[in-house]
C-alpha cells in the first residue's frame, strides 16, 4: 500500500507543480480568480483587494496597477495579473525574473467577459469560465430602451461625472436608459454646475461620498431629480465600480431603481 501511495504521489507532483502562483493587482481580477475556483492559487494581492473577505489574509504586493517589485520577487509568483501598469518598465523586470505578466484593461462588462475567457485558458478551467460568461450574459442582459436621462456622479467636489466609454456608461446602456453625458468622449470628466443645470437629468446615480441632505444642498437641491427623490445610492458602490463577478448584482439594482415609473 505504501509503495502504491508513493507511485501515485510521483504522478501527482507534476500536476501540483503546474498550478500557478498568482499575484493580482486588481480587485476585480482578484474576485474573478475566486469565482473561477482558483482562489487557493493566489499568493498576494493589491492593497484595495478586499473581496471575498478571505483575500485580506493574503500579503499585500503593491497598490492597484502599481506593484512592489521587491515584495513580488520575494514571493516568487509565476503569474501577475493586472489591468494596467503605472510604470510599464516593471514588466521587463518581471519578464527577466521569469514571471509571466498578463495585462489587459477591464472597463466594461464586455471586457470582463474577455478576461473570464482569458483566465479560463491561463488557469486551465475552461468549463468554469464558460459558466461564468453565460451567467453574466444571462443576468446582465440588455433591456429595452426607455425615455429616461440619467446622470452618474462619480465625485462631487470637484464635480466629476461618467461619460462615454466608462463602466458606468456601459451599465446605463444595458439598463436601457440614456446617459446624459454619453456624448462626452471622456470616460470620467469634470463637469461645471452650469452645464448640469442646463442638462437636467430625470434621475441621478450617486457613487460619490455619501450625502444625506442633497435636497438641502445649495446646488443639488435645485435639480428636478433631487427634488423628486430620483437619486440612486447603492448599499455598496463596489457592485458597479468593479467590473468583476458582482457586477451583475449592481446591474440588477440599477435596473430596479432606474426603470421605476
Amino acid at each position: 500500500m505504501n509503495k502504491l501511495f508513493s507511485i501515485l504521489l510521483l504522478f501527482a507532483l507534476p500536476l501540483m507543480a503546474q498550478e500557478e502562483r498568482i499575484i493580482s493587482l486588481s480587485p476585480a481580477l482578484t474576485e474573478l480568480v475566486f469565482k473561477l475556483g482558483k482562489g487557493r492559487q493566489l499568493i498576494a494581492r493589491s492593497e484595495p483587494c478586499d473581496y471575498p473577505p478571505e483575500v485580506k489574509k493574503l500579503p499585500v504586493a503593491g497598490r492597484f496597477a502599481d506593484p512592489d517589485m521587491e515584495r513580488i520577487l520575494t514571493l516568487r509568483p509565476t503569474l501577475v495579473i493586472t489591468n494596467d501598469l503605472i510604470n510599464p518598465g516593471v514588466r521587463t523586470v518581471m519578464e527577466n525574473a521569469k514571471i509571466r505578466c498578463v495585462q489587459k484593461q477591464c472597463r466594461t462588462i464586455e471586457e470582463y467577459v474577455e478576461w473570464v475567457k482569458l483566465l479560463g485558458d491561463v488557469l486551465k478551467c475552461p468549463e468554469a469560465a464558460k459558466a461564468e460568461c453565460e451567467r453574466v450574459e444571462r443576468e446582465a442582459k440588455p433591456l429595452p430602451k426607455i425615455k429616461r436621462k440619467v446622470l452618474w456622479v462619480i465625485w462631487d467636489s470637484p464635480l466629476m461625472v461618467a461619460g462615454a466609454g466608462s463602466l458606468a456608461d456601459g451599465l446605463l446602456q444595458r439598463v436601457g436608459v440614456e446617459n446624459i453625458a454619453g456624448n462626452v468622449k471622456i470616460a470620467y470628466f469634470k463637469s461645471s454646475y452650469d452645464w448640469l443645470l442646463e442638462h437636467q437629468p430625470d434621475a441621478i446615480v450617486w457613487t460619490a461620498s455619501k450625502r444625506d441632505n442633497l435636497k438641502e444642498h445649495r446646488f443639488w437641491g435645485n435639480l428636478k431629480a433631487v427634488k423628486q427623490g430620483k437619486v440612486v445610492m447603492l448599499p455598496n458602490n463596489d457592485l458597479v465600480q468593479r467590473p468583476g463577478p458582482r457586477i451583475t448584482e449592481g446591474y440588477k439594482l440599477l435596473a430596479e431603481q432606474l426603470r421605476k415609473p
